[in-house]
């Protein structure tokens, strides 16, 4: 077995490109690989992934995961080495796939990617088409390929989550053209510990379950003299930053002193991202924000991508006062996120988790995997499925319809790539995607990524279900704020539940992607722009009304 992880560093990367340019100029070009190889080689199989491998001294453990699945699919398949190379995060990969498109021998058999990054790579005709994969009676789901296509039942079709699925044939183009790998969502955190000292144990829970309930939660703290724990300077006595009344103060600012932030002010409820809130809502809430083929042509133009805006009609009326609801939230103080804590509006993690850290905010909705940030020395803290919203709340006396519907969560998360390199290339790549996500594989490298398996039999293993024991074991107590010890049982307790709300998702079919256009990428940044300069504006009224449309009109313009 080869060594298997070949971390690319850019420079070398662009200097590698460069060579292969100049030598373009001056010989013919190097052909594609011969798609029938002689029989007697292996079949090289390499994939570019954002998972660490070959370094032992890696904290997550990644590389001994790694190394022990493509050695087992080795020993099934002598046939086919397997070459997985560190590649960097997911947009280094994406920009050296865009790099070199035209080349397939620069490009790897298969590559992490998000479903969106896919739109870019098809009209390069370089990206492989996976469906008659999927239904081969030979090697296809639930077949396997070393027994005349006899029943595999760790990989049936079946038993793959439909939803994951679809996030691949997402595209104009009808077909699959990217597999999930391990994927995740959000859930809502909340300070139990607090909620329980302003209402009763067991007498609010049932109001976290959706928006109507937690919003009157927020209004009613926001009425009580609460104890919050104040953040000392973060980063020590020379540098660092407070946070107070949705703005962050660094060393050397003026905090204001005439009441109007005092120093208790606590804001009841955070979102770790602005546009994961307003994509979230307009999909529980039928609000339209985003589109594809309308058309049925093959083709998406940016009228059928974008929803919230048309330059003939306007602004779309019901997402217009989806957005005015959100605003009035956080012009009561009753919500923030991650971009308005910082100064620049850019996003600063750090000062959000301090935030929430710090207990000046107990009900937060995070990615599901950042269990760790819902755990503290100093409070408890427990998680639900993310809140059910539709739009009820936008009617006259704000409502919610149904209340036992399943919420949506947000589909997070690696999918997969292949790109054509022949018959032989392509099956062995296929093979072993099969093998990387079957029950056990996919249950390992779930728990492995704190992340959701592609697979529902995956939960029903040994591994899932002792990672799943501690979720009824809630901390008894925060008896010693200094031991550390106490964020860990916390921890355990979170991730437990975190996993249990996982098999409930898949389950109930509750994630969802957005639409996946051309025009995805540039419609998220569109639409986080335009929601932070809704919340920064203090007009209110037919002034708001007017600047609401007008940042409508300006992201519909953005996105090109």
């Amino acid at each position: 077995m080869k060594l298997k992880s070949k971390i690319l560093m850019p420079s070398l990367l662009l200097g590698a490109l460069s060579v292969v340019g100049l030598t373009g100029c001056t010989s013919e070009p190097v052909p594609d690989p011969d798609p029938t190889p002689d029989p007697t080689e292996k079949t090289k199989v390499v994939f570019w992934t954002n998972i660490w491998g070959g370094d032992a001294d890696s904290p997550t453990g990644e590389p001994e995961m790694m190394d022990a699945i493509v050695k087992a699919f080795e020993d099934k398949y002598p046939n086919i080495d397997v070459e997985y190379q560190q590649s960097g995060q997911y947009g280094t990969i994406h920009e050296n796939i865009s790099n070199n498109l035209t080349n397939l021998n620069n490009l790897p058999n298969m590559a992490v990617c998000y479903p969106d990054y896919v739109v870019n790579y098809l009209e390069s005709g370089n990206v492989l088409k996976l469906d008659n994969f999927i239904n081969s009676s030979e090697y296809g789901f639930g077949h396997d390929a070393n027994n005349n296509g006899a029943e595999e039942k760790d990989t049936l079709s079946s038993d793959f989550n439909k939803a994951f699925l679809a996030e691949g044939q997402e595209y104009a183009i009808e077909g699959t053209f990217s597999m999930p790998w391990y994927k995740n969502s959000e859930a809502l955190f909340y300070n139990s510990d607090v909620l329980d000292s302003v209402f009763g144990a067991g007498k609010y829970e049932d109001k976290l379950t959706n928006w109507q309930g937690i919003i009157e939660l927020a209004r009613e703290m926001m009425t009580k003299d609460l104890t919050t724990k104040w953040s000392t300077w973060v980063g020590g006595d020379d540098g660092g930053y407070q946070i107070l009344d949705h703005k962050v103060y660094w060393k050397g600012d003026t905090i204001p002193t005439d009441g109007s932030a005092p120093e208790n002010y606590a804001t009841p409820i955070s979102y770790d991202s602005i546009d994961n809130l307003f994509i979230t809502f307009a999909e529980m809430m039928n609000v339209p924000y985003a589109g594809g083929d309308a058309n049925n042509d093959g083709k998406i133009t940016r009228d059928e991508a974008v929803l919230f805006y048309n330059p003939t009609t306007g602004a779309n009326e019901k997402t217009v006062n989806m957005v005015k609801m959100l605003k009035s939230w956080y012009d009561e103080g009753l919500i923030t996120t991650s971009e308005m804590l910082d100064p620049e509006g850019n996003g600063d993690y750090g000062c959000w988790n301090e935030y929430t850290y710090n207990q000046n905010s107990f009900i937060y909705i995070n990615g599901s995997k950042n269990a760790w940030y819902g755990s503290y020395n100093t409070f408890r803290g427990k998680v639900l499925p993310t809140p059910v919203i539709d739009d009820g709340m936008l009617e006259a006396t704000p409502t919610v319809k149904n209340k036992n519907a399943h919420s949506k969560a947000m589909s997070q998360g690696a999918n997969i790539v292949f790109f054509d390199k022949g018959d032989e290339a392509n099956k062995a790549a296929w093979l072993f995607y099969k093998f990387l996500t079957n029950t056990e594989n996919s249950s390992t490298v779930a728990l492995k990524m704190t992340s959701m398996p592609v697979r529902n039999s995956s939960y029903e293993t040994t591994a899932f279900k002792e990672a799943m024991a501690d979720k009824d074991a809630f901390p008894a107590e925060i008896a010693d704020p200094t031991n550390s010890n106490n964020q860990k049982e916390n921890y355990n307790y979170l991730q437990a539940n975190v996993y249990d709300i996982y098999q409930d998702y898949s389950k109930n079919e509750q994630t969802f992607v957005a639409p996946v256009s051309q025009f995805s990428s540039a419609t998220r940044n569109a639409i986080e722009e335009m929601m932070i300069n809704v919340f920064k504006s203090t007009k209110t009224g037919a002034e708001l009304d007017a600047e609401i449309r007008a940042q409508f009109e300006a992201a519909y313009n953005a996105i090109v």
